[in-house]
Parts: structure tokens; C-alpha cells; sequence
């Protein structure tokens, strides 16, 4: 669904900003836009492809030690919300990237691609912390 709506948001909004006249709040050039919205999507991708591994790595090892542990790991699942974060964030750094034209750059759409690569980064902190605290002796314990 986050996918989807990143598709739907990334194809609408250059239309809605030239509707209601939005002025960016920051401006860019139309090659540091293909620069930034390159290095995001490939930023992304990459690393979706890590956290995806280090999850699979994880719940390998802790299903090796004792499959009651998983349930700890139930408790605590929230990658779903995660990877759907990467993907959108990737999927709309993507499509915005292929509209930006030398005389046309969707400067609102770079702003918001950048702030979603803010959140993505802020996500994978919390799943970071999140598997310390449930994965650590006291977390196990509680």
C-alpha cells in the first residue's frame, strides 16, 4: 500500500503544485536534482537489500538458539511498516526522478524525497534499537 500510494502521490503532485501555485522552499538545479534523486534511489535500494539480510540473519540465528525466542521477535515486528517505507521512498525518488526537464524541476517533489529518506533513516534507527532491547539478556527476560 505504501507503494502504491508513493506511485499515486509521486505522479500527482507536480499537478497539484502547478494548480495551486506551491513555491518550494528550496530550489534546485535541474542536475543537483538528478543527483539527489539518484543517490536516493540507489541509496535505498541498497540499503533495503542490507536490512533485509541482517533480518534474515537475525531470525535464523535466534530460531537456531530456540524457536520460543521467535515470539519475542513477534512482539516486536514492525519491518513490514519498514520495508514498505524503503520501497515507497525508493519507488517515488524514482518516478520524480524521471520527471525532472532542464526548463521543469519538481522542486517540491525533490524536498519531499529527501524528507522521506529522513523518515526511512529514522525507521531503521527504531528497528535498531528495537532488536537491542527485545535481543539483549533483559529483553529476553521480560
Amino acid at each position: 500500500m505504501e507503494v502504491v500510494a508513493a506511485v499515486v502521490f509521486a505522479l500527482t503532485l507536480p499537478r497539484l503544485r502547478r494548480h495551486f501555485g506551491w513555491r518550494p522552499l528550496i530550489g534546485y538545479e535541474e542536475g543537483t536534482a538528478q543527483a539527489t534523486l539518484a543517490a536516493i534511489a540507489g541509496g535505498m535500494i541498497t540499503l533495503t537489500g542490507f536490512v533485509l539480510t541482517a533480518v534474515t540473519l537475525i531470525v535464523q540465528t535466534i530460531q537456531a538458539q530456540s524457536p520460543r525466542l521467535l515470539q519475542v521477535l513477534d512482539r516486536t515486528d514492525r519491518t513490514p511498516l519498514l520495508f514498505g517505507t524503503f520501497m515507497a521512498t525508493f519507488t517515488f525518488g524514482l518516478l520524480v526522478l524521471g520527471q525532472v526537464r532542464a526548463n521543469a524541476v519538481p522542486d517540491v517533489s525533490v524536498t519531499i524525497s529527501v524528507l522521506l529518506v529522513l523518515l526511512s533513516a529514522c525507521l531503521f534507527l527504531r528497528l535498531l534499537v528495537t532488536f537491542r532491547t527485545a535481543l539483549t539478556t533483559g529483553g529476553l527476560v521480560r
